[in-house]
């Protein structure tokens, strides 16, 4: 009889041991795995360490989603998903056996005019990248090189800049590229600098996208025959419609138009809540059109802001304007003459994550 509780005894205490062991090992897994996608490592906490998990598979699905609709590891995918006029396999062959035939997409117009074909090699940008190109690009790179694990880059360039930098490097997993949408009701600058315009006497009116819809087109088509005849770089159709899926967080760029109105339901960057679970407390963000070194929010609202930016060049010529013509200077300090308003919206975006707790940094690219 004593041996029989001697050995029910033994058997409860190697159960209680092998269940010490598998309790103490599956919390070590979870904080491990939380410490390695996340946040610095701490003091293991069963139920905090699940649940973080279960926010990371939130967060990374969320991202997926986002990558998903609007952006790809090249930009051609990105410019393709959001944009009316877009490339075909049929263009891109076209650009590589008969260039000084390029065929527009259907509809596409310049100045207003509708053009059908256009020759290729007789354009500027054709000609290869200039020593502020370059240098743009250069900048780039050294950002994405020396970012750190929990740091989200985001590059805030053209077009054409976005696509020297993806044909210098090819496509990287940490990368994604994403373009804001345009179509032939898209209007160019803000409707209040329109309205500022008019109010100094002014006969411009607010543009559409539509006018010169080629201009995107033809920049990204002469940049792709310069790579292929200098440097014998050539793509393939399937960096326009593939690579989406495999893209991880990291490097966000941001293909700049220049001066289109911003649909404001469309984010052009993941939202805070998900950046912090994926790990990125802090976001640096480079920018064409800002001189190398940090930028102040002053510095970029004076950018985007025409108020603000003739205030600054032209003080005297704004003193007139107060005293000679009240309402137009209403609209002057009202902010709403907005010149670059995909600037503005991702400053809106920048100052919201701020909010949320994330550390923004602002840098420039020139």
């Amino acid at each position: 009889m004593q041996a029989t509780w001697w050995l029910v005894g033994e058997r409860f205490r190697l159960l209680w041991f092998l269940f010490s062991v598998i309790g103490t090992n599956l919390c070590f897994s979870i904080c491990h795995a939380q410490e390695s996608l996340t946040a610095p490592s701490h003091v293991c906490n069963p139920k905090e360490s699940i649940l973080d998990n279960v926010e990371l598979k939130v967060a990374e699905e969320n991202w997926r989603k986002w990558v998903h609709r609007v952006a790809g590891t090249t930009p051609f995918v990105s410019i393709n998903k959001n944009s009316e006029w877009k490339f075909s396999e049929s263009q891109l062959s076209a650009l590589y056996l008969n260039p000084t035939e390029f065929p527009l997409a259907p509809g596409s117009k310049i100045g207003g005019d509708v053009v059908d074909t256009i020759s290729v090699p007789s354009l500027q940008m054709a000609q290869g990248l200039n020593e502020r190109d370059q240098a743009i690009v250069n900048r780039s790179l050294e950002a994405i090189r020396n970012r750190n694990e929990d740091e989200l880059i985001v590059i805030f360039m053209g077009e054409i800049h976005a696509t020297d930098l993806y044909m210098q490097t090819g496509s990287r997993y940490d990368t994604v590229f994403v373009s804001y949408p345009k179509d032939s009701q898209t209007s160019e600058e803000s409707e209040g600098l329109i309205k500022l315009f008019a109010e100094l006497g002014s006969s411009e009116r607010r543009k559409k996208v539509d006018e010169d819809s080629a201009v995107s087109q033809l920049g990204i088509a002469a940049r792709l025959y310069y790579y292929n005849k200098a440097l014998g770089k050539r793509i393939a159709w399937d960096e326009f419609e593939a690579g989406t899926e495999a893209a991880s967080p990291g490097v966000i760029v941001i293909q700049d138009y220049h001066a289109i109105h911003v649909d404001p339901d469309f984010s052009v960057v993941p939202d805070s809540e998900t950046l912090k679970a994926l790990g990125f407390d802090h976001v640096s963000v480079f920018m064409e059109g800002f001189p190398t070194g940090e930028v102040t929010d002053e510095s970029l609202e004076t950018k985007y802001d025409f108020g603000k930016t003739y205030q600054k060049a032209r003080p005297e010529q704004a003193k007139t304007i107060r005293a000679s013509s009240p309402s137009a200077w209403q609209i002057m300090i009202s902010g709403d003459a907005i010149q670059y308003p995909e600037l503005k919206d991702l400053h809106e975006r920048l100052k919201a994550m701020r909010e949320q707790g994330i550390k923004i940094k602002l840098l420039g690219l020139e």
